[in-house]
Formats: C-alpha cells, structure tokens, sequence
C-alpha cells in the first residue's frame, strides 16, 4: 500500500484543473446559493407578515357571526 498521502482519483492534479479556479467557481457558487437562500428568506417573511395583516384585517369581517352568538 501506498504509505503517502492519498491522492483521489478525481482530484484537481489528475483531472489537469487548476485548483484556485476550482475553488473560486466552488466559492462562486456558495455565494450565489447564500444570496438565494437569503433572499428567499427575506420573501418568505414578507408574505409571512402579509398574509397575518390580511388576516387581522379580515378577521373581524369574516367572524362576525362568532361574536352574535
């Protein structure tokens, strides 16, 4: 067995890539993955607080009847 370090099959070596550009798409798309994921967060609050106005704007109209009886 080889007593070196180990070497994937796959690694930036073998494959001929150069590993800062490997890296630099890799960190490209982390950041790009981040800014989605905390854009979608920002849109998912914003319906979040939308949708609990509407319901306390609503609420009165819908439940009227709840509070004749």
């Amino acid at each position: 067995m080889n007593a070196g370090r180990h070497r994937h099959p796959l690694s930036a070596s073998v494959v001929g890539m150069d590993l800062t550009a490997l890296d630099w798409e890799l960190h490209q798309g982390l950041a790009l993955r981040r800014e989605e994921a905390l854009a979608l967060a920002a849109r998912e609050h914003l319906v979040r607080e939308l949708r609990a106005a509407r319901r306390r704007r609503e609420a009165p109209r819908r439940r009227w009847w709840r509070r004749r009886a």
